[in-house]
């Protein structure tokens, strides 16, 4: 029973842990930080984890798999300032149905590395793509305090391809944002009440042996 109780209240305080670190980057993230990509030199200074990123460029041509698998569900693409960076400050993480297409065709469907390039030549426009990314940078909990597993994973990945990723390189899901309040504080309600209803079961266990005893 006591085993019981103590899974309980661990649950219970996760759940009041994960309402915190949401409070946290809602407070943080009221409004995306925009970056103009294409006007700063070096890396990024950011101020919150939601951010737009204007005068970028996709590089399909070097995008890999987020899984690092053959079947493709998501793309981590680099953004550039210019075609010709060879290192890469920022990583996007997307789900496009259509550079996925792309992507798709131009690795599995010719038998040649000729007709790859021949591919690739005609269709430049599809692999490098000028566009505006919004989404939410990888971060660990509480502003980066804690670490994330999705973070250095997407690193790990990165690496194995040979890229070439500046130290401070930053992960950003392409269309997410901060979680909506609500869930938040329904994280909070169950964690309280799940600690108050443990109390009460414990009070009323305790108040059961006294009165066996007597």
């Amino acid at each position: 029973m006591n085993r019981y109780r103590i899974t309980v209240l661990v649950v219970c305080v996760v759940l009041i842990v994960l309402a915190v670190g949401d409070f946290y980057t809602l407070r943080r993230n009221y409004e995306p930080q925009v970056i103009a990509w294409d006007q700063i030199s070096g890396g990024i200074s950011l101020d919150r984890e939601w951010v737009t990123i204007t005068g970028g460029t996709l590089m399909l041509e070097d995008a890999i798999s987020n899984s690092g698998e053959l079947e493709i569900d998501a793309l981590v693409i680099p953004l550039v300032r210019d075609i010709g960076d060879k290192t890469f400050y920022i990583l996007v993480e997307t789900r496009d149905p259509k550079l996925i297409e792309t992507l798709m065709t131009y690795k599995y469907a010719f038998d040649t590395e000729h007709e790859q390039a021949e591919f690739l030549e005609k269709n430049i426009e599809m692999f490098r793509v000028q566009r505006t990314v919004s989404g939410m940078v990888v971060v660990g909990a509480f502003g980066g305090l804690m670490p994330n597993r999705d973070q250095e994973t997407m690193r790990e990945l990165a690496k194995s391809e040979n890229m070439e990723l500046d130290e401070n390189v930053i992960f950003v899901h392409e269309g997410n944002e901060p979680a909506k309040p609500y869930r938040g504080i329904f994280f909070l309600l169950m964690g309280i009440a799940g600690i108050i209803k443990v109390i009460i079961v414990m009070r009323q266990s305790n108040s059961g042996t006294a009165s066996n005893s007597v």
